[in-house]
Formats: C-alpha cells, structure tokens, sequence
C-alpha cells in the first residue's frame, strides 16, 4: 500500500509515497486516453503530459474521464440539495483559488466546480486532482485570450467579472441551484444549510457600510450569494448579462440596477428587492459581513474568529488589489495554501 500523504491529494495515491523512491512528479495522461495513468518512474518526454481540452466530435454515450466537461462535473458534485458551490477563475489567480480550496477542504465541504476560463488553469488543476472544466461557451463576441490573461483593475479584467453570470445563467439552466463565491472569501462554517433557509429566489450578500440599508444605492454584492433554479431567476440573471454587456461599469453595479431598479423602485424594506416576479434577499451583515462591516478586518490579527464566532464568511473586498489583500490574508492567518510545497496548512483555531 501507498501512504496517502502526498502533495495533490486524490489523484495519484502513490505520488510522493515512501516506499515508491522515484515516483513520477504528475500523474501522465496519453493523447487520446481517458485514463490518468499513475506510473512509479519518472516520465521523460513532454508528450506524455498532454491533457485532453475538449471532447472527440461525434462521440456518443461517453463514458466519465477526459477531459473533464461540465455536465461529467455536475453529475458528480451536485449535492442531496441540488446545490452546488461555483468559482470561475484565470490562470493568473490559482493560488487565490488553491486557498479556498484548502478552506474548503479544512470545512468538509466538496461539492464544488471551478470554471477554467482559459487551457492554463484547466491543465494546472486537472493534475491537481480538483474538479475543473474549461469554459468556452460563454465569451461571445469578447476576446477569450484577452480575458482569460486579465490582470487586476485593467479593462480586461473588468470584462472578466462580467463573465461569471454567464457562466451561472449555463448551470442554472441545468436545473441545478448555484452558490456563486468569489475566492477572496474566507468561509468560516459550511454556509449553505442557512442559505437555503431563506424562502426566497435569490439570497445574496451586500457590500453597504453600517450606516446604510442592506439594499441601498447599488450596494448589492455579487462576490456571494445562492441563485434558485427557476424560470425568474433564470430571465434575471440573463437580463443582468445583458445589461452589463452595453455598461461601462463592472458586473456588480449591474445586478443592483436590474434586479432593484436604476433608481431604487424595485427596493422593499431595507433588505429586499423584486424583479418581474423574482423576490432578492440581502444576507445580514452579522453574519455575511463585507470588508468594511464592523471594522472586522482591523480586529487584532488572529483573533476573528474568536471575537465573532457567529460568522459564516467574511469577504476580503473593501481594499485595493490582490496584493493587498494577499496581506490581510497572511496577518490574518488566512492563508491555507503552501505555494511551495502545493500543501494545505489548515488553521487550528477554528
């Protein structure tokens, strides 16, 4: 038997094991092959490694392998709920997502998908043994090069955030309900019992101040929140596409605009909204607080999760660049992801 420490969990069990000394660095994939073929030597030749991007044309009932599509995905991942948990990511930003991976991992949660917005990313966590497809169905007219390369704050970058509602709008439509997170959000407990509490078609966090309405100006925040699969949600989130494809502004301005109105007629109370027959619930700050809630993220460095044991997540926004908010991660004690050594180091505090 194989140990099974090794540094990418659940593809190869004899990776890195002790009693196999020259194991290969990455389980091989043959051209044409749906097999992850798990040697004991090292490979030598760079063929060896090439990774199937898109299905054979005209291959009826394919089995379950290479490459890894969406709807192999959703047969797998989808909870006992008809849940599941979605994150859609560039190369550029696989260490964001290798953490919230290993935050997933340290809460026992596994049923999600992460969307490969370009062939980088899909090859990279393929081998990783982590469940990807790569999309290629919803750029459109854009530039899916110029996208899928996007660098933070550029223009390319704000057209990246305009394709995740595509990409839920294609899972809602398989009938399956979908918790969008962003990946700068740490998850502190398994959110997804609460979420599904609320009677409502959409629960969705928000991104105002303490001092304002949960659904104030333009305040919602579309870095979280739980979509139900049904028609009005479906028509909401494909008005929101289309909205935001003729808008100047990034995708989250645009959800406020749609589903609460432009200038706020939409608005009930101060934490709903409806749209066409769709009913928005925004999610209380004391449990799904923003980056400026509270002045959560100046509490003394290590103690969050102690001085506000109630939360589910707290989201990482509020503060400019990934750099910054790599930062905060780090004096925090958030950060779950050994680069390096592509190991999970899980908090022992919470």
């Amino acid at each position: 038997m194989c140990l099974l420490q090794r540094r990418r969990p659940g593809v190869c069990p004899c990776e890195f094991s002790s009693f196999s000394s020259a194991t290969q660095t990455d389980p091989v994939v043959k051209e044409g092959s749906r097999v992850i073929q798990c040697g004991t030597t090292s490979v030598e030749h760079v063929e060896d490694f090439i990774i199937p991007i898109v299905p054979e044309e005209k291959v009826e009932d394919r089995k379950f392998g290479l490459p890894l599509t969406l709807e192999d995905l959703l047969e797998k991942q989808t909870d006992d709920s008809n849940t599941v948990i979605l994150t859609a990511l560039n190369f550029g930003y696989r260490e964001i997502m290798m953490n919230w991976i290993c935050n997933m991992r340290h809460l026992g949660v596994s049923n999600f998908i992460i969307a490969a917005l370009d062939e980088d990313l899909y090859k990279w966590a393929f081998v990783r043994g982590l469940p990807v497809y790569l999309e290629t169905t919803i750029f459109g007219e854009l530039n899916n090069t110029l996208v899928a390369h996007a660098s933070y704050g550029t223009d390319a970058f704000k057209q990246l955030t305009k394709m995740k509602s595509r990409v839920v709008v294609r899972l809602l439509k398989t009938g399956v309900n979908v918790v969008w997170t962003d990946c700068d959000i740490i998850w502190f407990k398994n959110p997804l019992p609460d979420l599904a509490s609320y009677q409502v078609d959409l629960v969705i966090q928000t991104n105002a101040p303490d001092d304002e309405n949960l659904n104030g100006y333009r305040r919602i925040n579309s870095g979280f929140y739980l979509a139900k699969s049904n028609p009005a949600t479906i028509k909401a989130f494909e008005d929101i596409v289309a909205f935001a494809t003729k808008s100047a502004m990034s995708e989250q301005p645009c959800f406020w605009d749609v589903m609460c109105g432009k200038n706020g007629e939409n608005t009930i109370g101060d934490d709903r909204c409806a749209y066409n027959g769709m009913v928005v619930r925004l999610l209380d700050r004391k449990l799904y607080p923003n980056g400026i809630t509270f002045g959560i993220w100046n509490a003394t460095y290590g103690t969050i999760p102690q001085r506000y044991p109630d939360l589910f997540i707290l989201h990482n926004n509020w503060i400019k660049g990934s750099e910054a908010k790599q930062e905060r991660f780090q004096k925090h004690g958030f950060v779950m992801f050994d680069p390096v050594e592509e190991l999970c180091v899980y908090p022992t505090t919470w």
